[in-house]
């Protein structure tokens, strides 16, 4: 009786740890794996890609916009941009600043991410 409840108790704990798994991987997607904050009034064409869901053309539009229109005043002027409206914002809003370095990324990010590829990053370097 009790191998049944051990069995049973293992399955379950199996089974949260794979939908915890299913939820960050979908997460990574849904933010593109992007950690940190971008600076709209400072940030390269390259920086600006770094965000997810922006690419060559949204980026140089977001730096034309800055040079014609002086800048940003908040973040949510982003939705002046062509081609950026208000479900492209709310994606990217939590990662927007228009103040501080051009691109900021937390500190594991900065250091290549070592920690997060589960030292995958020593096996290449070989």
């Amino acid at each position: 009786m009790w191998k049944n409840k051990v069995v049973c108790a293992g399955l379950v704990a199996v089974t949260l740890l794979l939908a915890a798994s299913r939820e960050l991987r979908a997460e990574g997607r849904a933010t593109g794996g992007f950690a940190g904050s971008v600076n709209l009034n400072a940030a390269t064409p390259a920086e600006l890609e770094e965000l997810p869901g922006v690419g060559p053309s949204k980026a140089e539009a977001i730096v034309a916009f800055r040079k014609a229109r002086g800048g940003f005043k908040k973040v949510e002027d982003l939705m002046k941009v062509r081609g950026i409206g208000r479900k492209t914002f709310l994606k990217l809003k939590p990662y927007l600043t228009v103040s501080g370095p051009g691109l900021s990324k937390p500190r594991e990010a900065a250091l290549g991410d070592g920690g997060a590829q589960g030292g995958r990053g020593r096996a290449s370097a070989k």
